[in-house]
């Protein structure tokens, strides 16, 4: 956006991801990598697998499991990352991965050429996947621009159907908006916190037998943890959405130490030592910049450099200061 160009992504939904994961051809790869002691005992690990299925009285025949990785385990997220791997590249593109989230980005001045060359990438992808026998789950892909510009992008396909365009997708927990200003990740925030508020009424309630503390700690431990998750990437929202951040987190505070409507929010605060959301956005944003700045990625290292700029919403380094 600082560029203006326009970063056109597809956000891909793997059906059954780590059920879907062929053994034959995981083993085809880990025979590439894997020493020949390692090899028999991760090959044992995985084909040495049966189910039956069983109702009331009667019980089906063993049969081999053939895909898959165990659920929940150590190895299950390592093999499923070997697995994926070898995804197809294509230039002037950029593929990203955590888990089974994938996300393909194009970044290109023109919208056109930048959707095309996704395209031309979407193609390459169909053909990996038939190959290791993947299946995408079209209706819940996402197709998005991000831009400041209202022109409308072209439509992508993938395996020869449309993927729905939308103005916001949700990755890794953070909801994206197609201009990055984090309104939306913000307000569906706040609704999840106003749920699991509502959960818990019986304990927060004002006549619950619960300790003012005891209220307090259920703040932290549960709801506080909701808003604060990627504070030091979504702390570059605009000072209004912050303040609606702000203004939750007194409503949840008044409640909790019965405060008459008269006592101001900072007051409130003092007595428990409760930060706002400003100083935590600081706190946050310092630790991470601590952890990253001698990080071997330069994505993440460079992530609080001052670059020169056009636009005026916050970088990260400004995170750094008190606001």
């Amino acid at each position: 956006m600082e560029e203006g160009k326009y970063c056109t992504a597809l956000f891909l939904d793997i059906e059954k991801a780590f059920d879907n994961v062929w053994h034959k051809r995981l083993l085809e790869k880990l025979r590439i990598g894997l020493s020949a002691d390692l090899y028999p005992v991760i090959s044992s690990y995985l084909t040495s697998r049966y189910f039956y299925v069983k109702i009331r009285n009667a019980t089906s025949s063993r049969r081999k499991i053939e895909a898959g990785v165990p659920q929940e385990s150590i190895l299950g997220p390592i093999l499923y990352s070997i697995f994926t791997a070898d995804l197809p590249t294509v230039l002037n593109t950029e593929t990203y991965t955590f888990a089974d989230d994938t996300a393909i980005l194009s970044v290109k001045k023109n919208v056109k050429t930048a959707t095309s060359t996704l395209q031309n990438h979407l193609q390459k992808m169909e053909d990996w996947m038939r190959n290791n026998k993947i299946k995408i789950n079209i209706t819940k892909c996402s197709h998005i621009t991000f831009t400041l510009k209202k022109e409308e992008p072209p439509k992508i396909k993938l395996q020869n159907l449309e993927v729905p365009q939308t103005n916001s997708v949700k990755y890794l927990g953070l909801h994206l908006d197609k201009k990055l200003n984090w309104k939306k990740h913000i307000q569906e925030k706040i609704k999840h916190i106003n749920i699991s508020k509502r959960s818990m009424y019986w304990l927060m309630a004002k006549n619950s037998k619960l300790s003012a503390a005891n209220k307090l700690l259920l703040y932290k431990v549960i709801l506080k943890p909701i808003w604060t998750y990627g504070l030091q990437i979504w702390g570059m929202a605009a000072k209004s959405n912050i303040k609606k951040m702000e203004s939750t987190q007194s409503k949840i505070l008044r409640s909790v130490l019965q405060a008459p409507w008269y006592v101001r929010n900072d007051d409130i605060r003092k007595t428990p030592k409760i930060p706002t959301v400003e100083e935590e956005i600081v706190r946050h944003s310092k630790a991470h910049q601590n952890r990253t700045s001698n990080h071997v990625n330069p994505l993440a290292s460079d992530c609080y450099s001052n670059l020169p700029r056009r636009l005026k919403r916050k970088h990260p380094i400004d995170l750094l200061n008190n606001f």
